[in-house]
């Protein structure tokens, strides 16, 4: 049977076929006909003359269509006519030709006109052939790229073995494969035993069931199973697959990395076809009502893959209808627990709030002494921090919606640390994590929004912060309508970690933090444990039975159909809905039981890869020791080249002890290290060095294949992996981060490009002149880096994007600081006088009110991360500040650049560069900006390529699939 995305690449290798064909038949009529036209012109000495002849050539050259009427009786012998608009896709040439004639009337009456006008409408027209000359040599050179690449799809991927752009010989990438392959298969096929009966201890301490003191505990974990008890009542009705139900599941099935090419183009045909759908769907409501009986099957292909890290990970080749029927039970399953862990959360009595207790005395002076001031509200420091938590890093990898989008693009992986040393022994060689998949969908409904509560003046604190908690457990996420994007998250949480630290720095003087990430948490985690913690949440027999069935995958490779399926006994299959709510009705009790022993501590967790931090060491210290009983009573273990510490001080000379019970080790994320010292995340170069020599293997041997496929890959590694680990720039980071950015790809492209002038762009110009002949001088800059909607190759260049943003950084966090202090001073004063001022009109009204002193400066900044000051630039609004990601500054393109774009209205799926300037990403006005002007002047326009003359469209969707990595 010949699947979809084969059809596909058939259909556009025949179109690209047949559109070049047409295309050199025109280029060559074209040639012959400017040839002749050519030798007319230059045999002929009368300037008018020449240019009635060069008029004629060129509405044959373009094939304009023509009319004469009585009045053209009277033009010279030749005259082919007036243009009929519409007849050379070009309105401009036919506008010029147009009034041209009007000027050759003129002339051959009006002797002046010739020495002063025709020259230039001569070198007009000229342009307009030499223009078209190019645009069908650059069609050409497209084409020839395009049927390159298509056959490249079409055969054998080369030897592995061969030398590449170094001329040195690499490691048989095979020699990983195969070992990557034995570890896994000695760890999913051989079942791991757990103390069961330690673990429901374990869950009854950390749940309160035998603890009298934890009653709101109980009842928080009794409502939870009753709503575990009600959905499967739900999940129970009759026929729930339907035309809207199977959109929005295989919308989400359909950007899984569980299916190849293939299988998405398929899906894709499905989506648009409610025949198909509504025969899935009675299907699939047979199965569902038949759960009992579900089973994979005599047993699940499956694959390994490499990723752009050089890792290899387990994919599963399983039939499409049993992965929609997966697909919709995960996402069920996994919205009703996102939905049942945040009502457990909003049990005040369940869940403790992180806030800074504030002594009763101190309340009352605080209320006395600010009289003119407000309590604290919704929007002190802590509680940002709290709703922050709660919108972005509670039980995350649990989509909010049943058709939330989750979406991630291709590269975006943290990098692989197998060559760091740290002081630990040594740990196994580590295995590729099988990461949380992006799924798509669409939003129903809207976010709630903050509420405001402002107590009045004089109001007590107690009631004030009462009121604060009421509002947090009845807010909802404004991003909760929003996609989920898991990398995106991963970055925001580097800017909130290095936030923390300046502020803690200024505050506190210290902040201790570990981060730590599980040892191959899916492929490794015991089904007991997966079985035993779904059976304490309430889940029924029937359920825990089919979700054994689905752990107990029957599986075998590929590549090696002789042999036997093996059932496998540890692990929960990779890139499905149900795995991934697995792991995180898992972690749930992890982050409970550290907001439990930390008294409302919170656990900063994107899937299995978990932060946490405090000025108080010994806060860090309580939390990891739960992180360590959890890890005991689970049967799982961490990542120890992914597990760090750090004790940050005030200053960089400070020389604070870290507590012997925390973790060794670096802290690392991607590319960056958390230095103890600055308390900035800092470029490892070493980590970089690494993986320039794994994108130096993966682009010599995508040199031996076509272009598209080498820019593919670059873009994808060089671009999106890099620019991912190393970190987002933000306020928090500062200017210095992005000149570190810049000057780390500089380094790569000097290591990768020495011999072709230390750029990529003139790397492939020097490709394209040796495979297709074309001078690497004439090539512009513009069709190496426009995208490929607009005949462009798409390169992206790494520069682009911290070049925008490096002058909207600060360089220092000093100043920022700086200015707060003098904002709380000067609120201080203002208050105190303010006081003063009433007690001053109160004197002899009162008598028995005694001697109240004003608070200290010291007493008024104690408590800064609970109480809302009300001054503009307070320690709240830093924190937001410090947070934000900068915007590119505005730039304005030459006036040539808005006629160009306007040229483009109409023309269907233009990406990146489209008509409306401001409307672009900030990259792509950038890229417009710098190489348009050129192109408009070679091109007339800011299309490289004419659609009607090659597949342009196809090719852009074709692109899209997704990069195989070598080895």
């Amino acid at each position: 049977m010949t699947h979809s995305g084969s059809v596909f690449s058939e259909t556009l290798q025949s179109i690209t076929t047949a559109k070049l064909d047409e295309l050199s038949k025109k280029r060559s009529s074209f040639e012959k006909k400017h040839e002749a036209l050519e030798a007319a012109i230059a045999a002929e000495k009368d300037p008018l003359t020449r240019l009635l002849i060069l008029s004629d050539g060129v509405k044959d050259c373009f094939n304009a269509t023509t009319y004469r009427d009585k009045s053209q009786d009277e033009q010279p012998y030749g005259f082919r006519g007036r243009v009929i608009r519409g007849t050379t896709q070009i309105p401009k040439l036919e506008t010029d030709l147009i009034i041209l004639e009007k000027v050759l009337t003129q002339a051959r009456f009006d002797s002046g006109t010739a020495p002063h006008v025709l020259p230039r409408w001569e070198a007009k027209l000229r342009q307009y052939l030499q223009t078209q000359s190019l645009k069908y040599r650059y069609a050409t050179l497209y084409g020839e790229l395009v049927t390159e690449w298509l056959s490249e799809e079409n055969k054998d991927s080369l030897p592995e073995t061969d030398v590449g752009m170094s001329g040195v010989f690499e490691e048989i990438p095979g020699a990983k494969k195969l070992q990557s392959r034995m570890e896994w298969e000695m760890s999913v096929f051989e079942p791991v035993e757990i103390d069961v009966a330690a673990l429901k201890l374990y869950l009854g301490k950390v749940f309160g069931v035998n603890e009298e003191d934890k009653g709101g505990v109980r009842v928080a974990i009794k409502n939870l199973r009753l709503q575990v008890e009600t959905f499967e009542r739900d999940m129970a009705s009759a026929n729930p697959f339907t035309v809207d139900t199977l959109t929005w599941t295989i919308e989400g099935l359909s950007t899984s990395d569980l299916l190849d090419d293939d299988q998405r183009s398929v899906l894709k045909d499905i989506l648009g076809n409610d025949i198909i759908l509504n025969e899935i769907a009675d299907v699939l409501n047979l199965r569902l009502s038949a759960l009992n009986e579900w089973n994979w099957g005599e047993f699940v292909p499956v694959e390994q893959r490499r990723s752009v890290t050089g890792a290899h990970s387990v994919h599963l080749h399983e039939d499409l209808l049993q992965a929609i029927l997966l697909q919709y039970i995960g996402r069920k399953w996994a919205v009703f627990f996102k939905e049942a862990f945040i009502l457990f959360r909003k049990n005040k009595q369940a869940w403790k709030t992180l806030r800074t207790h504030i002594p009763v005395s101190f309340r009352k002076k605080l209320s006395n002494s600010l009289v003119t001031e407000r309590g604290a509200t919704v929007h002190t420091l802590n509680w940002k921090r709290r709703a922050l938590h709660r919108e972005g890093y509670f039980s995350y990898g649990l989509p909010n919606y049943l058709d939330q989008r989750i979406e991630s693009a291709e590269g975006d992986e943290e990098a692989e640390l197998d060559d760091v040393d740290d002081d630990d022994d040594k740990p196994p060689p580590p295995r590729k994590k099988q990461t949380v998949i992006m799924r798509a969908g669409r939003p129903q409904g809207r976010a709630k929004r903050h509420r405001k509560i402002a107590p009045s003046d004089r109001q007590d604190l107690e009631a004030s912060i009462a009121e604060e908690i009421e509002v947090e457990s009845e807010a909802e996420s404004d991003d909760e309508t929003l996609p989920k994007r898991p990398m995106l998250k991963k970055q925001r949480l580097l800017h909130l970690v290095s936030t923390e630290v300046a502020i803690a720095r200024e505050i506190h003087g210290e902040l201790s933090v570990f981060r730590s990430i599980f040892e191959q948490w899916n492929p490794l985690l015991p089904h007991s444990t997966i079985l035993t913690v779904l059976r304490w949440f309430g889940v029924s027999q029937k359920w825990l039975d089919f979700f054994q069935k689905f752990l107990e995958a029957p599986l075998k490779f590929i590549d090696d159909p002789a042999a036997e399926p093996r059932v496998r006994r540890r692990g929960a299959p990779g890139y499905h809905e149900l795995t991934d709510m697995f792991g995180e009705v898992l972690l749930f009790s992890l982050d409970f039981s550290i907001n439990q022993v930390t008294d409302g501590g919170q656990l900063h967790r994107v899937s299995d890869d978990f932060w946490f931090w405090s000025p108080n060491q010994d806060k860090c210290v309580e939390a990891w020791q739960a992180v360590e009983a959890f890890t005991r009573v689970t049967g799982t273990s961490l990542n120890k080249k992914k597990t760090g510490c750090v004790r940050i001080g005030r200053h960089p000379d400070d020389s604070l002890l870290r507590d012997t019970r925390l973790p060794r080790g670096d802290i690392r994320w991607g590319f960056l290290k958390l230095s103890a010292e600055t308390g900035r995340f800092e470029i490892d170069q070493a980590l970089v060095d690494n993986q320039i020599t794994e994108l130096r293997s993966q682009l010599e041997n995508k040199s031996r294949g076509s272009i598209f496929s080498w820019i593919r890959a670059w873009n994808i590694s060089a671009i999106n992996f890099f620019a991912s680990n190393f970190g987002k720039p933000a306020n928090c980071f500062g200017q210095s981060h992005v000149k570190s950015i810049l000057a780390t790809h500089q380094r790569i492209h000097q290591e990768l490009f020495s011999q072709s002038h230390g750029s990529v762009a003139a790397y492939l110009k020097g490709v394209l002149q040796d495979r297709f002949g074309v001078s690497r001088d004439e090539i512009p800059d513009a069709f190496i880096y426009f995208p490929v909607e607009l005949g462009g190759l798409g390169l992206l260049s790494p520069f682009v994007e911290p070049v925008q943003l490096k002058d909207q950084l600060g360089e220092t966090l000093e100043e920022e600081f700086a200015t707060l202090r003098e904002e709380e001073l000067e609120a201080y004063e203002k208050a105190q006088k303010t006081w003063e001022s009433r007690r001053r009109q109160q004197e002899g009204d009162d008598e028995s009110r005694g001697e109240v002193s004003f608070l200290s400066f010291e007493e008024y900044t104690r408590y800064r991360e609970d109480l809302d000051y009300r001054f503009p630039g307070q320690l709240s609004d830093l924190f937001d500040k410090l947070l934000k990601c900068p915007e590119p500054e505005n730039i304005e393109p030459e006036q040539v650049i808005y006629g160009a774009l306007n040229a483009l209205s109409g023309e269907q799926n233009l990406r990146g560069i489209t008509t409306q300037w401001y409307n672009m990403e900030p990259y792509w006005r950038w890229i417009t900006a710098a190489y348009g002007p050129d192109l408009v002047k070679k091109f007339d326009g800011l299309r490289i390529v004419d659609p009607s003359l090659l597949p342009i469209g196809m090719v852009s969707l074709f692109k899209d699939k997704r990069v195989k990595w070598n080895g």
